[in-house]
């Protein structure tokens, strides 16, 4: 052990001014100043003589908080005057005052090298006061030579510690706020153990940059901070070693390295205001023996490997923020386009590896960030692997997991073949059930590892060991780079084996019905994942009934959620992947077809659904002759098109065919019964024959509520009917009690904001205004229509009823010249979605000439 040696400053101050005397103190000690102040060391009332004699012998300088109030006491005068004797004429500066409030110092010896902090802000008068101190070396140990001790001091003016080897600051570093503040809390108040830090994480997640900002930030906390090397066991000894020679150790030129390693550990473990940076390290084993025990100095580790509890404390490192990464390209770049860079952003995974290749390639070649963005959609990981290694990073984004990858396959075959999976599916939230559920279609050594939770779990361990995965419960998230890079590597063959396999899984674990509420859950866990995995299959044409059946069925389920953009494409794509595997004749294609059409009604395109479902009839009838009860759900679905297009008699001889045969077949009482039923009612409705139309929705209502029970969304579905009905039949009070109990299953159902709403919220609205409450059927009518728009866009022939009712009720109350706005707006929709002579633009057009011009 080194000997004890003097403290640096004696804190001399009056009671009145403590407060400010510790705030002095406290800016010296964490600069690395040794002190002693009466506040923190004076342990007991009186004998200040021999105390302050004491605090004289044991510190080299006096501070004096210079107030009115220290000159009014005699043991402050005895203070300063012990330290003048000393130093008269202040030539050796070891009596330095601070003013901290006015007051008369002329005449008093020794007072040129005084600092002056009144009324001065307190960052301003900190730096003073650190400026001050600059020049007074701190005591490190006897370890150390004279030469080297006198060299050591704090940072001050961004001078680095004299014993520094950190690599060159990376000048685009950005962001990480958050994540270097915790650091450095950590290092700053831990104790022990506390003190050593393992950042782990990813490749290219910027666990080595960040080291090296936190070194830069915060080189006045120390005065030794050594970096070493540690990806390699040869180079991690030599790097430690090399610390003897900065330190002056006697066994500096030993031909033992084992012997110098010890030195350095040892001298660590007694000495502190140092910090030790092992960056890149393989694995705790790699580093005990050159841990130091106890309780000095700060010890950061980055590593790819994440378990390191047993020697440190963890600090994952995930990638940056979203809006660090877009001032990262924004700032970095020089240009502005926010909504390019969020989408670059958003591509790159927010990775910091990858934000810097696009930084780099976006600035040497002068481009607009969307044109570079335009470029990776185009050639993605193809324009990552040819940029070079950025400066401060060791490999490019195709090659920095190499290593990852390999160690990974190395120790369990099918732990790579775990990762080859999931670069087939969706990055977030895998949920590794679809694996066991589906497990006879994996590939058979995968099969056996998932069919044995053990070697399952072993597996895992592989993968998330070198942080290529996330494990959260039971659910695995990739990140989309590493996705893309393990299937660049995969040859054209492999790709398809993991195509074929990750389409098949999530394939079998999606909902046989999606429209069944009770399957949502389970449709929406697996939604990103049935999407990605069919895009992979459909490109190497595998698996093509797996493929096209999921997107069949995502379809459906989108259009349940009332995205119908979404589930348009998703059938359109399981279409045309089903008449390339069957032919344009089958039956499955028929039932494509169908669902199509009823999408493409949601969406207004009544023309095209119109086509599709004849199509559909004519395959069905002829594979399945005209009474079929296939058959009859075509029916079914095509009577309401052309009731949309006011083809009001076709429409009626369709549902009455349906209707026939679903009797025939499931009898009076079945739910297919009831859809038609309810189908041909509102056709009647429209017909203006209402108690026919009466007739056939109660009886509807009174199968689905035997079937579903009261308080399911199919029974809305009736009651809303029925109350339309009721509404034209004039019995007002008892459509809003149906109307009322629809839209509060439905709310139950969807929540506030789901299409579904907003249509029992505007037929709601329409009995209120009927029932002159008009402006309760204004807030109503209004909520529909925020809610269509935001579903269906500006131009969609619901929002257009939406705007008509609004505008009836609007000319209720007497605002008449924003009624006939909505009305105008309503019917250039209806006349763009559904022509001139639809019932439904001759309705709004109607409306709209009752106000007048």
């Amino acid at each position: 052990m080194p000997c004890e040696e003097k403290k640096h400053f004696f804190i001399s101050y009056s009671h009145h001014d403590e407060e400010q005397a510790v705030q002095v103190a406290t800016i010296i000690e964490e600069a690395g100043y040794s002190l002693i102040i009466q506040k923190w060391h004076f342990s007991r009332p009186g004998g200040w003589v021999g105390m302050i004699q004491n605090a004289h012998l044991d510190t080299d300088r006096t501070i004096c908080i210079f107030s009115p109030h220290y000159f009014e006491s005699d043991i402050c005068k005895a203070e300063w005057t012990v330290r003048y004797q000393d130093d008269p004429n202040g030539d050796k500066g070891l009596l330095i005052p601070i003013i901290i409030e006015p007051c008369d110092i002329k005449g008093l010896p020794s007072i040129h090298n005084h600092v002056d902090i009144t009324d001065m802000d307190w960052e301003l008068a900190k730096a003073k006061i650190l400026n001050m101190v600059k020049a007074i070396p701190p005591k490190i140990s006897s370890f150390l030579g004279k030469s080297k001790q006198h060299a050591l001091q704090p940072d001050i003016r961004g001078s680095l510690p004299a014993i520094f080897n950190v690599p060159q600051k990376n000048r685009n570093f950005s962001g990480r706020k958050a994540v270097l503040k915790n650091l450095h809390k950590a290092l700053k108040t831990g104790k022990g153990v506390a003190v050593t830090q393992a950042i782990s994480g990813l490749g290219g997640v910027g666990k080595t940059q960040l080291a090296i900002e936190y070194a830069y930030r915060h080189r006045g906390d120390y005065l030794i901070i050594w970096w070493v090397h540690s990806e390699e066991p040869v180079q991690l000894a030599f790097d430690y070693a090399a610390l003897a020679k900065e330190l002056n150790l006697p066994q500096r030129d030993s031909q033992k390295q084992e012997e110098i390693i010890a030195a350095v550990k040892h001298w660590l473990e007694h000495n502190d205001g140092w910090l030790l940076i092992f960056d890149n390290a393989r694995t705790p084993d790699d580093l005990i023996r050159f841990l130091p025990r106890g309780e000095t100095g700060c010890v950061i580790i980055t590593s790819r490997y994440s378990i390191w509890s047993e020697v440190a404390c963890d600090l994952p490192l995930d990638v940056m923020e979203s809006d660090e990464a877009v001032e990262f390209l924004l700032d970095k770049t020089g240009q502005d386009d926010e909504k390019s860079a969020k989408k670059l952003a958003k591509e790159l995974g927010y990775l910091p590896l990858a934000l810097e290749h696009a930084r780099a390639y976006i600035c040497e070649l002068g481009i607009p960030i969307r044109e570079y963005l335009n470029l990776y959609k185009q050639y993605h990981i193809e324009i990552l692997k040819r940029s070079k290694a950025p400066i401060g990073y060791k490999g490019t984004v195709d090659t920095t997991w190499k290593i990852s990858f390999d160690k990974v396959k190395n120790e369990s075959k099918e732990a790579g073949d775990l990762l080859n999976l999931f670069a087939f599916l969706a990055p977030d939230n895998i949920p590794l059930g679809i694996l066991t559920e589906g497990v006879e279609y994996l590939p058979k050594s995968l099969s056996k590892t998932v069919s044995d939770p053990l070697e399952l779990n072993s597996a895992l361990q592989s993968i998330l060991k070198y942080s290529l995965i996330k494990l959260h419960k039971d659910l695995v998230s990739i990140h989309r780079l590493v996705r893309a890079v393990i299937r660049s590597r995969l040859d054209k063959k492999g790709a398809k084996k993991w195509a074929k396999a990750a389409v098949e899984i999530v394939n079998y674990s999606f909902p046989e019905n999606p429209q069944d509420l009770e399957n949502w859950p389970d449709c929406e866990r697996l939604l990103p994942h049935a999407l990605i995995a069919a895009e992979h299959s459909q490109k190497f044409e595998m698996a093509p009934e797996s493929t096209g059946r999921l997107l069949n069925e995502t379809g459906l389920y989108l259009q349940e959620r009332g995205e119908f953009g979404e589930a348009k494409t998703a059938v359109e794509r399981a279409l045309a992947i089903y008449e390339a595997t069957y032919g344009p004749d089958h039956a499955d294609v028929a039932a494509m077809l169908s669902n199509l059409g009823l999408i493409l009604k949601d969406l207004g395109e009544l023309e095209n659904a119109r086509k599709l479902m004849e199509r559909a009839l004519a395959i069905d009838e002829a594979t399945y002759g005209p009474d079929h009860p296939d058959v009859a759900i075509l029916l079914s679905n095509f009577g309401p098109i052309l009731q949309d297009l006011g083809q009001l008699e076709s429409a009626r001889e369709l549902m009455e065919r349906a209707l026939a045969i679903d009797e025939a077949t499931y009898g009076l009482d079945h739910p297919h019964v009831a859809i038609t039923l309810s189908n041909l009612g509102l056709i009647l409705q429209d017909l203006r024959q209402l108690e026919n139309a009466r007739k056939l929705m109660e009886h509807a209502l009174t199968i689905d509520e035997a079937t579903y029970g009261p308080d399911h969304p199919k029974v809305a579905i009736t009651l809303s009917n029925l109350g339309l009905i009721l509404q034209d039949l004039g019995e007002f009070e008892s459509a809003r009690k149906l109307m009322e109990r629809s839209l509060a299953i439905d709310e139950a159902t969807y929540g506030p904001d789901h299409p579904y709403v907003a249509t029992m919220l505007s037929n709601l609205g329409l009995i209120l205004r009927v029932l002159c409450e008009s402006e309760d059927a204004r807030k109503l009518t209004e909520r529909a229509l925020v809610i269509d728009e935001a579903t269906y866009g500006s131009d969609h022939p619901n929002v257009a009823i939406d705007l008509n009712n609004f505008g009836m009720i609007l000319q209720d109350l007497g605002e008449l010249e924003n009624a006939r706005k909505l009305m105008k707006r309503a019917l250039a929709i209806c006349i763009k979605s559904l022509g001139e002579d639809h019932p439904k633009t001759k309705l709004v057009r109607d409306n709209l000439n009752s106000l007048g011009s």
